[in-house]
């Protein structure tokens, strides 16, 4: 008997026709999860930050102020402060928190929590500061009385750039290679994006901000035609969305935009600019309005706010099947591949009568 020649392309397709996935299926769906009030009496959950675990950095606020924590599927960790608020920026996937809080005298701080606790990372000492961008190993930038400063895991310094015409620049992300990108005042109310790297800084032409650069160097930032990704070798992706907040170490990033006159959480990736609200499993797409997003892990994981039946829910999405269930389910049709291989020979051979 003959075995038919199929090219590799037509029998994954096969394959996964066979285990009822539909080829074209290339963005998954979601799945969501209400985001639980912190305690009673404590407030909402505004959900701020994600890391690839999972993990949550958030803030209740009342009308005496704000505390921040880390929500976990084994309940709340509170933040220390000393004074009335605080409000997380960023967490990572070693667990560390980069935070503002008040002090008893009201000036508020920029922290880095870790398992000693909570460790002021400003260099103006007593006075007034933020923390912006916290990377994937501990290092962090901030300003502090109009200066931009770097903190590089034990201390913190100054950053004092010479860009031509700049008035101020403000460092607001940091990757772990320890490249820096933000925004610098020019004349009038001019802003330019810039980009800095072992201790030189240079504008980013064309862009009149930046929040934020992945590990691989892609900047989350904004031009005159809107907001953008823009890749290491200086090429761009327009987002389609009308206001970006995060972007992953994939290159994938969330926002926001006004669909049918209601804000809708908006998702790009793998080249495209996505409703979120469109990708809702089971019975979410009927109870669920997702309105803004805050951040996304690398595993796609989206937190934000949306509306439950009405009522304002911070939410954690998340891609069903998820991208490692994808690599194993096509590293299953390898194998699949393989013995069917092994059982018709080599490629193009055609098999021989017996003896």
């Amino acid at each position: 008997m003959k075995y038919p020649y199929f090219h590799a392309q037509s029998f994954v397709a096969l394959a996964l026709t066979a285990l009822g996935i539909s080829v074209a299926q290339a963005v998954p769906l979601y799945r969501v999860q209400a985001l639980p009030a912190a305690n009673s009496g404590d407030g909402f959950f505004n959900a701020v930050a994600l890391n690839n675990r999972g993990d949550v950095a958030g803030y209740a606020a009342d009308a005496q102020g704000s505390r921040s924590f880390v929500w976990t599927r084994g309940g709340f960790s509170y933040l220390p402060q000393a004074g009335a608020s605080s409000l997380p920026v960023d967490i990572n996937n070693r667990g560390q928190v980069l935070f503002n809080a008040s002090g008893a005298n009201g000036t508020t701080q920029p922290f880095l929590f870790n398992r000693e606790g909570g460790v002021n990372i400003s260099p103006a000492a007593g006075g007034a500061g933020f923390g912006r961008a916290l990377s994937s190993n501990g290092l962090a930038v901030g300003d502090a009385g109009g200066r931009s400063f770097y903190f590089d895991g034990r201390d913190s310094r100054w950053l004092d750039w010479s860009l031509d015409g700049a008035r101020a620049a403000f460092a607001t992300g940091i990757n772990r290679n320890c490249t820096i990108v933000g925004h610098a005042l020019t004349s009038g109310d001019g802003s330019q994006a810039f980009i800095a790297r072992n201790g030189r800084a240079s504008f980013l032409d064309g862009l009149s901000d930046a929040w934020a650069i992945n590990d691989r160097g892609q900047v989350l930032g904004l031009d005159g035609k809107g907001y953008l990704v823009r890749d290491a070798d200086g090429s761009t992706a327009y987002l389609g969305f009308a206001n970006a907040t995060q972007l992953n170490a994939r290159g994938w990033a969330v926002g926001s935009a006004v669909v049918d006159g209601a804000l809708h959480t908006h998702v790009w990736r793998d080249g495209q600019s996505l409703d979120l609200n469109r990708l809702l499993a089971g019975t979410a797409a009927t109870r669920w309005t997702l309105a803004t997003a805050a951040d996304i892990n690398d595993r796609g994981q989206i937190i934000g706010i949306g509306w439950l039946n009405g009522v304002r829910t911070s939410f954690i999405a998340t891609p069903v099947p998820e991208p490692q269930t994808w690599a194993l389910l096509l590293g299953g049709v390898g194998l699949v591949g393989a013995a069917v291989r092994r059982r018709r020979g080599p490629d193009h051979a055609q098999p021989t009568s017996p003896r």
